[in-house]
Order: C-alpha cells, then structure tokens, then sequence
C-alpha cells in the first residue's frame, strides 16, 4: 500500500486564539472550538464558546466535514466539524485537496490509530508537535473505494463501544439521580453536620519519588490523580516506586477506603472515590487525603457518592484556595467545616445497597467495554496494514 505525506493530499491550517483581554472578540456567534471541544465524539455540532466577526477577522473558517486533530498538549485528539467553525492555535484543520483520492472518514480513523505523542516533542507546558511534523505524518492511500470500506467498519465497531460507554455514563447518571431525588430531595428529612463530625481521621498520603511507569508484579506503586478525578477508582492509574517500604507501606490503599483530591486543578480538586478491590502494594500520594468515617454515623459509600453529585461539587469546590490558576488546595481543616445534609443511617444504608448494584452492573459493562476497546484496535491495527 502506498503512502503520502498528509500535507500533499491535505492543507494544514493552525487555527488562533484572539485576544482573551479585549472584549470585542468573545461572546460572538462564529463557534470557535478548543481542544475540550473535542471531547463530545467525532462530530463537533456545537462548541463552549463563541467568537465575534472581529475575532473570526483575522482566523481561518473551517467548513463542515473536515478533520481536526489537536497537536498540543492533549495530542491526538481527533473530531469532524459537523458546523462551520474556528479553532485555538492548538488544532489542526486538513481540508482535503483532492476529494476523489482521500476519503475524510478514513482520514479520521487512520489518524486516530496513530500514537502521535511518540513523535511530539517536550514543549515548556507539555508535548507538541508542528505544522511541519503534521504534515510529513505518512498517510497509507488504498483506493478510495477501500478507504470507505475500512472507515465503514470501523465506524460499526466504533458504534458498539460508544453504546457500551453510553451504558455506563447512563448508570452513573441513574445512581446521582436516585441519591438526589430520593435520599436528598425532603430537607425534613435530614439532618446537617459539620464534616468534620463524621470523620476519624483524615490521613495526607504520601509522594516520593517514583519511576515514570507503572507498578509491576510485586513492586509497589504510588497512586497517580487520574486513578480518583472520574469518581472511579483507577488501580492502574499509577507509578511505580523502587524506594524503601517503609517510606509509604502506611498508606497502603485498603479495600473500601475514601479517597479525597485535596490538590487539583480547579475544575478536578475535591473529587473522591471509593477504593473497590484495590490490589496490594499500592499507596496514595500527597495530594490525597484518606477520610476514615464513624460508620455509626455515616456511610462511606454514601459519602463518595454525595461530595460527587451536582448538588455538592460547586460546593466542594469552593474550599479550594490558591493563587496558582493551574492547582487548587482544600486543607483538612476547611474540608472538616463544610457542612452536609444527611438522611438517617438507615436510608443511607438503602442507598449504598443501591449503589452497590449500580457499581457491580457498571463493572460488567466496563469490563466489555475493555474487550469491544480490544477488538477495535485489532481492527485498526489489520486497516492500516492492509489485511482486514
């Protein structure tokens, strides 16, 4: 299978960011896309933030069907314009020069199977590429009518990962709904403490120095943020570290424990989960807090799950304090002022049942999402080769 340069087939055109400082460029109607946009799914039909014809002034216009991939800091993230819209200088546009030899879905999914921070350099803020990297990625060009063919499959595999994971998000959304409506909804009904009152001990974990990868068999490791910031527990989500046991076998993960982000970026700072299953050999740094509970008095499992709802994360959030833009700090003596509201220890206990079900039932789905994410990178991998 031949292969061309993407910058002969495709035109490389850096999107920009007007000035945040002057007023007359934001708030507009032209949709101007960041790399955030490009988490909503392979079609982009809607962006946060808008820019106005003074800003679009000095941009270029994307048109509806082309790929955008993003090549700074998150790198690799691919998407289609569904709309006409700009982008920040940290995504890509490739509007296709020759149509009747390059087929956009196919353009898509080729580059979505590529690890393109391999070839990114270290920028000051994190991994980069250029325009110029960008446009000498060697592109295979089967004829048009195999591109479809491929991009078609893989479009059907993609479809069934994407109910798998609209399954889950559907759970989740079903646990904050019952916990909000059902356990929360009559004020009557609960009584407020000081948070600080429901716990025994807060514990700060600890952070040394570890190798850049994961723990392996029989070594310990050090929980990294991203184990925690989605609200489920990550075991895998960590580094490893060869130094004495003695330094953090004390904060050992324990199954059931709660776990609490004390530092994060604003947006993630404040988030918790609970540890399920937790292998062994395995701590929790120090921008993590370990919240013990009088189990007379509260349910853990109740507990993780009512600093994540709707109703409490603004709420949490607000104890952060720092004049860092990037991080944000809730000190132990802050998180035990915020006041929550709670239904009696038996209701609680309901809940957690409840939440038990949920959580096991969105472990399976997990589970064949690990295996439907499995089989679509085998099938990527046989695309691209030419054998599938």
């Amino acid at each position: 299978m031949s292969t061309v340069p993407l910058g002969e087939i495709c035109n490389v055109q850096i999107g920009r960011t007007p000035p945040r400082s002057d007023p007359r460029y934001w708030g507009g109607s032209n949709p101007w896309a960041s790399i955030s946009d490009l988490n909503q799914g392979l079609l982009i039909t809607r962006t946060k933030e808008g820019i106005t014809e003074e800003g679009a002034h000095a941009g270029k216009l994307v048109q509806p069907g082309t790929v955008l991939i993003s090549f700074k800091l998150s790198i690799g993230k691919v998407s289609i314009a569904g709309i006409p819209l700009y982008t920040n200088e940290a995504i890509a546009a490739l509007p296709i020069k020759y149509p009747s030899t390059l087929d956009a879905r196919y353009l898509l999914r080729y580059l979505e199977s590529l690890s393109l921070e391999e070839g990114a350099n270290r920028a000051a803020m994190g991994r980069t590429l250029n325009k110029k990297t960008l446009s000498e990625l060697p592109i295979p060009l089967p004829p048009l009518d195999e591109q479809r063919r491929i991009a078609a499959i893989l479009d059907k595999a993609d479809a069934i990962r994407q109910k798998r994971r609209q399954t889950i998000t559907n759970l989740e959304s079903l646990s904050n709904s019952m916990l909000e409506n059902q356990f929360l909804g009559d004020s009557r009904s609960t009584t407020s403490y000081a948070l600080g009152d429901l716990l025994r001990s807060i514990t700060t974990g600890n952070s040394p120095k570890c190798r850049d990868r994961p723990a392996g068999t029989d070594e310990w490791g050090v929980l990294k943020l991203s184990a925690i910031t989605s609200g489920k527990f990550e075991p895998t989500e960590n580094k490893s570290f060869p130094g004495a046991i003695s330094e953090i076998a004390k904060y050992e993960v324990r199954p059931g424990d709660l776990l609490f982000t004390r530092k994060n970026t604003p947006e993630l700072v404040g988030t918790a989960t609970i540890a399920t299953s937790p292998p062994p050999r395995l701590a929790f740094p120090d921008l993590v807090f370990r919240l013990e509970v009088f189990e007379d008095l509260v349910s853990s499992i109740f507990l993780q799950a009512l600093l994540m709802s709707s109703t409490m994360r603004n709420r949490v959030r607000a104890l952060a304090v720092g004049t860092s833009k990037s991080m944000s700090n809730i000190s132990g003596g802050r998180l035990r002022g915020l006041t929550i509201a709670l239904p009696s220890l038996q209701r609680q206990l309901q809940f957690e049942q409840f939440q038990r079900k949920v959580l096991s039932a969105t472990h399976r789905y997990s589970k064949l999402l690990d295996r439907d994410n499995e089989l679509f990178r085998s099938l990527q991998s046989r695309a691209f080769r030419g054998e599938l």
